[in-house]
């Protein structure tokens, strides 16, 4: 089993609507690393009702996740 460690540094929080740029939105549902913090939350904008990862890990962590899965898969 491949263990992939976060700290919160690594969650990217989007505080607008990615289609019409609206600040309103609604979370919807959270997703928690060991109880400890949100590492994934989605959210719906109220304005055009676009449904969206409002926090999310980086694209930096990411990909060294990807490349940590490679390595251990090949």
């Amino acid at each position: 089993m491949i263990s992939f460690n976060i700290k919160k540094n690594n969650i990217q929080k989007i505080s607008k609507c990615l289609i019409c740029s609206s600040k309103e939105s609604q979370v919807i549902s959270n997703v928690y690393y060991k109880n400890k913090f949100i590492i994934f939350q989605t959210s719906y904008c109220k304005k055009c009702l676009y449904i969206f990862r409002s926090r999310r890990p980086n694209i930096k962590w990411l990909e060294k996740a990807w490349k940590r899965r490679e390595k251990i898969q090949t």
